[in-house]
């Protein structure tokens, strides 16, 4: 936010804030939501998992919200499923492998839409991370931290069996026991028989690899993959299959560059985006790297250091539209869009609208149109609408819609923002509240206000206001780096403003 009036000296009365008129630089935005799950029949029921703030239900596409996972032991969501009989899956501990990813307390199930919820199993998949749930038959398939599990849909109790967990698995740099499923997905056509699984541990490890099962998910073998792809250099990996089965997609992080910072020019530890008709095995086809995806309009282009998939172990989906085989989403820190089966790619939601051409029009920034917070995680299609969910919240759009921008904000009404610190001071007529946030800057509240401003942007961390006068606080950004306003945060309104400073 900035301040549209002018606050040109560095302390100014309290009192001056009843006047100031504060509008949004960036879109209104939730906390990290890392699952969203349309349900089947009902084009406007939708469910998303927030890391921090669990599971919010609409019944409208998102203009309103409630919660209903508030009673459980755990708020920290990794999955969200809909098996053939809308029953409801909700699994627990975010799978994002962060240093704020909360451990869950394995799969809880609803029958009658998130008013009950029932434990799945016993203690198998207590403090693991569940990324995803997808259903073969009658049972239930669950890509956790600790290998690949599967329970039938039928019954909450008997245990949950271990279906892909070799041992002994040994990540880079020694570490035992590393068997994390980045993802599972069952391939259309085969009447549930073929079900793909990829252990994709970040750093690399003796069993990140390809396996597929044919028997519907009791069994799996390791896949010799062939062409472009490399299986001996895979971390996080997420597979995607079109509709009728005659095509796989996959986005691929680079273990050894995240090992040893091999980045291309510094920005990137993404492998490449690669497509097979051929299965799993392959071959498999390289269809982009970072340098495709930062010509199609991304706003990671021109940095050096910060390119297309500099988080690819962190911000990551992919998706084909059920109705077009061709017609592909990729998530990394920006939403990508291709309509040719990965030949050309368009970043429909760049990573912020500083610097893109929309931004030079006669409104300056309010000349573009809405984009999306960074960091994406998640996405669901639904009849004609697409659903993501990233690190400012939820997000959709038009499926037929593909030009750059154009997005809505679903986050009003959602209470997921992610707090690492919070603290208070006196200012003219009470408190004024600071806190940082995940992703989403410091937020100020101010004696009367109904809504909450964020006067610094960025990665919100520890924030320290002085208890005699809240105009005075010392907020952290990433990497240690502090900033100190004497003023509130108040900004004169022109183009470079701050009225933070680095100490």
């Amino acid at each position: 936010m900035v301040a549209s009036r002018s606050a040109k000296q560095a302390s100014l009365s309290p009192s001056l804030y009843s006047g100031l008129h504060w509008r949004s630089v960036g879109p209104f935005r939730a906390g990290r939501v890392d699952a969203v799950s349309g349900v089947p029949g009902r084009p406007n029921e939708f469910y998303l998992g927030s890391v921090g703030g669990g599971l919010w239900k609409t019944r409208n596409a998102g203009r309103t919200w409630k919660p209903v996972f508030d009673s459980q032991p755990t708020l920290s969501i990794g999955a969200v499923a809909i098996d053939p009989d809308h029953g409801l899956w909700v699994g627990t501990g975010e799978a994002n492998t962060s240093s704020d990813s909360y451990a869950g307390i394995g799969i809880l199930v609803s029958t009658d839409g998130g008013a009950n919820f029932s434990r799945v199993g016993g203690d198998e998949l207590q403090n693991s991370l569940v990324g995803r749930i997808v259903f073969d038959g009658g049972n239930a398939l669950a890509a956790t931290s600790t290998g690949l599990y599967r329970h039938s849909i039928a019954t909450t109790s008997g245990a949950w069996t271990p279906v892909l967990k070799p041992a002994p698995c040994t990540a880079a740099g020694g570490a035992a026991g590393v068997v994390y499923i980045s993802d599972v997905a069952v391939k259309p056509g085969t009447a549930g028989a073929v079900v793909d699984a990829i252990i994709g541990w970040r750093a690399g490890s003796n069993c990140n690899g390809f396996y597929e099962s044919k028997d519907g998910g009791a069994t799996f073998d390791q896949v010799t993959v062939g062409g472009a792809l490399n299986d001996k250099d895979l971390g996080r990996t997420s597979i995607a299959w079109s509709a009728d089965g005659s095509s796989v997609y996959a986005v691929v992080q680079s273990a050894s560059m995240f090992n040893h910072a091999r980045t291309d020019q510094g920005g990137t530890i993404l492998q490449g985006i690669y497509q097979s008709s051929a299965g799993l095995a392959g071959p498999w086809n390289k269809v982009a790297e970072w340098r495709n995806l930062a010509n199609g309009g991304s706003a990671l282009k021109a940095g050096r250091g910060y390119h297309p998939g500099v988080q690819a172990w962190y911000n990551q989906f992919l998706a084909v539209d059920p109705q077009d085989a061709k017609h592909v989403y990729l998530g990394l820190e920006e939403v990508f869009e291709s309509t040719d089966g990965g030949g050309k790619w368009t970043a429909v939601g760049p990573y912020w609208n500083f610097g893109m051409p929309c931004s030079t029009g006669p409104q300056g920034l309010d000349s573009c149109q809405m984009t999306t917070h960074p960091d994406q995680h998640a996405i669901a299609m639904q009849g004609n609408t697409v659903f993501i969910g990233n690190d400012g919240g939820v997000y959709s759009r038009s499926r037929l819609n593909h030009a750059q921008y154009g997005w809505t904000s679903l986050n009003a009404g959602l209470r997921t923002l992610q707090y690492y610190y919070a603290d208070a001071g006196p200012v003219s007529g009470g408190d004024a509240l600071w806190g940082g946030l995940q992703d989403n800057g410091e937020s100020l509240r101010l004696p009367g206000a109904t809504t909450m401003v964020s006067p610094f942007g960025g990665d919100g961390g520890d924030t320290l206001v002085d208890h005699t006068n809240g105009n005075r606080a010392v907020v952290d950004y990433v990497r240690l780096d502090m900033a100190l306003t004497t003023n509130g945060g108040q900004s004169d309104g022109t183009p470079g403003s701050n009225s933070f400073s680095a100490i």
